[in-house]
């Protein structure tokens, strides 16, 4: 007998075990592939768009303006680049809400994904994701400033990738909110006062704090926002990275499992072929030689499924990557699954079936060759006296014995169980951490349905309400938490200490979040020092408590 001619014959007479193995090998590698492609894809670009358009380092407002030769100063000083911003913000008859820049010309840049730059008076460029959900097309109109405009193009920003309308929200706006430009003369003659605000980038991020503090103490910092504070950019590499993470630690773990429950089913399909295995070993054919055959058989459902899904990735790389674009503005990436990716997917579930029938075949080859012929390795079974002298029922022994007396069996049924139970699991954990962020969270932050943010100080006294004083500050690192004054009497607001179940008394100490404590590595009794984001002055308390509380990051005290 001739082994080559038994290649085609064993995949013939075990068609359907190839087929299924090679599919289910498809299905663990489906996610691991199509989650890695969107995340690197994404990350690539996120990288190059904001290299290519200037990505800001800061954006800072003051209270008294920098002139232009001031600009020219501090650049040369303290080697950065600036650029004042101008902008308005509009609310429309119909609900709008648009925010219109006087296009920047070195730093966050906008980019036309569609169309042309405004030329005349009357024309605008929109941002492309509200353009594109409100079904606007180029040459359509829109109102801003009270005004019509000619839509001549699409856009997008590197500081608004993700589409947030204030900084604070928790979602994504491009139903109601959009950013629109307009040539510079036609913002000079709709908008004669336009709010201000100031672009840095740090050509040497040694310099950082001695340019903020000279900013400050000659204009007066209001307020101060890095870029890895904005969400508006750091979602792109969030998510991204989110989606890298979860190829990685999370989705290599559905792989793995396939690839062993599909390793323990080709050990046992070569042991029930322990006498064709015996019939060649007496005919002469080595031990090696034997086992690179059922190996090499082995193999087929790892090239066949890893081949034909790498196939597939490449071909749908772009619908792949598109999944992951959901949250941001309408970006347009380039997705590709690495070839060191793609050869991974291949070799290591294919090693790793060539490895399991080798080492199978290796171990039946220890038993004399009458054995194998007679079909008996494998077959006897040490459980018979397993729980002989115990006295529980005879139903239950025999299940006992039947579970532990093939392990082998009784690990793939596990496997199976696993994987089905993993997915679904899966797919509940992030149903239920949907729904408990509406529950927990309002739980968590007190007993109030409504909170008003005010741009202006108010001294009246507030009638079925509680008064907070919220200012940002950063950790000497730069992230950032909030600093918030309650008055002692204080109902609506959580103030109960996460340690002792008992009402944290502000009018004693300082209290932190459970999440700022977490963010930050601050236990109760740690002393914890921060600084303010305009002047960078330091200033350090003790923590008396943590308050539960793992959705918002802030310390609070009295406001005195």
């Amino acid at each position: 007998m001739k082994l080559n001619k038994r290649y085609a014959r064993s995949i013939r007479s075990n068609l359907s075990f190839y087929v299924s193995a090679s599919v289910l090998t498809m299905v663990g590698l489906l996610l691991f592939f199509l989650f890695y492609v969107a995340g690197t894809g994404i990350g690539e670009y996120g990288d190059k768009f904001f290299s290519r358009n200037h990505r800001e380092d800061a954006s800072f407002t003051v209270m008294n303006e920098i002139s232009g030769d001031e600009l020219d100063e501090l650049e040369r000083k303290y080697d950065v680049q600036l650029e004042k911003e101008r902008c308005v913000n509009t609310e429309e008859n119909d609900g709008k809400h648009v925010r219109v820049f006087r296009a920047n010309k070195d730093i966050d840049l906008y980019e036309l994904i569609e169309g042309t730059a405004p030329k005349a008076d009357d024309e605008a460029v929109i941002s492309a994701g509200y353009a594109e959900n409100n079904d606007i097309h180029i040459g359509d109109k829109v109102t801003i400033g009270g005004r019509e405009y000619k839509v001549t193009g699409w856009f997008l920003r590197p500081d608004y990738l993700y589409m947030l309308e204030n900084i604070t929200d928790d979602y994504k706006n491009i139903t109601t909110f959009f950013l629109a430009s307009l040539t510079d003369e036609a913002f000079d003659k709709a908008f004669e006062q336009p709010s201000t605000a100031y672009k840095v980038i740090y050509n040497d991020t040694a310099n950082e704090k001695d340019f903020r503090l000279e900013v400050n103490e000659k204009h007066y910092t209001l307020s101060y926002l890095s870029a890895d504070e904005n969400t508006r950019i750091t979602f792109v590499h969030e998510q991204a990275d989110m989606f890298i993470l979860c190829a990685w630690l999370m989705l290599v773990l559905l792989p793995f499992v396939t690839v062993a429950l599909i390793s323990i089913i080709i050990g046992r399909k070569i042991r029930s072929e322990q006498k064709i295995i015996g019939t060649l070993s007496a005919q002469g054919y080595k031990r090696s030689t034997l086992m690179l055959h059922y190996s090499l058989l082995a193999v087929i459902p790892g090239l066949a499924g890893g081949l034909l899904m790498a196939a597939a990735s490449v071909l749908l790389s772009d619908w792949f990557g598109g999944i992951g674009l959901a949250d941001y503005e309408p970006m347009q990436p380039k997705f590709r699954l690495p070839i060191l990716i793609a050869l991974a997917g291949i070799i290591i579930p294919t090693f790793i079936y060539f490895i399991a029938a080798l080492l199978k075949v290796k171990k039946l080859l220890k038993h004399d060759t009458v054995e194998l012929l007679s079909g008996s390795v494998g077959t006897q079974s040490k459980t018979h006296r397993m729980l002989r002298d115990t006295k529980i029922k005879v139903r239950r022994k025999f299940a006992i014995r039947s579970v532990l007396g093939s392990p082998g069996r009784s690990f793939v049924v596990f496997l199976g169980v696993f994987l089905g139970a993993m997915i679904v699991s899966f797919s509940y954990i992030f149903i239920d951490s949907v729904k408990a962020v509406g529950s927990q969270a309002m739980d968590e932050f007190g007993t109030f349905k409504y909170e008003y943010i005010l741009n202006t100080m108010q001294d009246d006294e507030t009638e079925n309400a509680d008064a907070v004083m919220v200012v940002p500050y950063e950790n000497t690192s730069g992230k950032r938490f909030s600093l918030m004054g309650v008055d002692t009497d204080c109902q609506r607001w959580n103030l109960t200490d996460r340690d002792t179940g008992a009402r944290a008394d502000i009018e004693d100490g300082w209290y932190m979040s459970s999440l700022c404590a977490k963010m930050f590595g601050v236990r109760a009794g740690d002393e914890f020092t921060f600084r303010s984001i305009a002047s960078l002055e330091v200033y350090t308390v003790k923590i008396k408590g943590i308050i539960k509380n793992g959705y918002q990051s802030y310390i609070r005290s009295q406001p005195d």
